[in-house]
């Protein structure tokens, strides 16, 4: 690879998704394209860089060069994602990738407020793509933690709590009632 195209990019960009993703079938909800596709772009990255960059079977391994290329199209991509943000700075718009994971029981909840969220975000001017996929709570939890995504969304744990005083429905007493507003969505488990 002599230079780097638009073309380029957009084949890293599937290959680095791939390799978070594990598989080519967890890749395929996150791109938004076929496991066939998805082959035939790693086909074609390999070879544009003239060598195997995973095993293919029934796990997906990365090879040496593999691993390496990952780390450097990381680099590569953050850096162009850095850098468009930095010239929204220059227009006083937002712009840039916001990517969103969330447990797939969301998507079909029905106080699911998200599309809504989004339609409103879109109706102010700016340049902001989101990615949203779906993962279970483990997998969204890592994500974060590796900083792959930037957000997540699950569904909060039950909120458990003891209280001294208890009134007659059994509901918690008004400091306690006062202490769980102020939590205000914090993930809070008691004992």
């Amino acid at each position: 690879m002599r230079s780097v195209s638009n073309i380029d990019l957009r084949l890293l960009r599937v290959f680095v998704t791939v390799t978070e993703s594990g598989s080519y079938a967890a890749a395929q909800s996150r791109l938004n394209i076929g496991t066939s596709t998805i082959s035939l772009h790693m086909t074609e990255l390999e070879q544009r860089l003239g060598f195997r960059l995973c095993n293919r079977g029934r796990s997906f391994r990365l090879t040496e060069r593999g691993a390496n290329v990952y780390s450097e199209a990381k680099t590569i991509l953050r850096s162009l994602d850095n850098f468009a943000a930095s010239m929204s700075t220059l227009t006083n718009q937002l712009s840039g990738k916001l990517v969103i994971g969330m447990v797939d029981n969301l998507v079909t909840h029905p106080n699911f407020a998200m599309v809504r969220a989004l339609k409103s975000f879109h109706t102010k001017p700016n340049k902001v793509y989101f990615d949203l996929f779906t993962a279970s709570r483990e997998e969204l939890e890592q994500a974060i933690l590796q900083g792959t995504i930037h957000a997540a969304r699950a569904i909060r744990p039950t909120i458990r709590w003891r209280s001294r005083e208890r009134n007659r429905r059994g509901s918690a007493s008004g400091a306690d009632q006062r202490f769980l507003r102020s939590a205000r969505g914090r993930a809070v488990r008691g004992t």
